[in-house]
């Protein structure tokens, strides 16, 4: 949008992953991102209802910390 010189004043989005490389993309381009939920709620509600055990959330957690490099070996 900003190379069709659209005046972005910022972003919103249902869901995000919250990870960091895309953090640091809006920072730099003073895009303000507001999310109505995010990876880290979502896993604490499916741990809270059950829907996935305390292994399940370590596995899940490690992948979201940095999944790029991530090996479910």
């Amino acid at each position: 949008l900003k190379k069709a010189k659209v005046n972005v004043k910022g972003m919103v989005a249902i869901f995000t992953y919250g990870f960091p490389i895309a953090d640091q993309n809006f920072k730099e381009e003073n895009i303000t991102l507001n999310t109505l939920s995010n990876y880290q709620n979502l896993l604490e509600q499916a741990l809270d209802t059950r829907y996935i055990t305390e292994e399940e959330l370590k596995t899940l957690s490690e992948w979201n910390a940095n999944p790029s490099e991530w090996n479910a070996n």
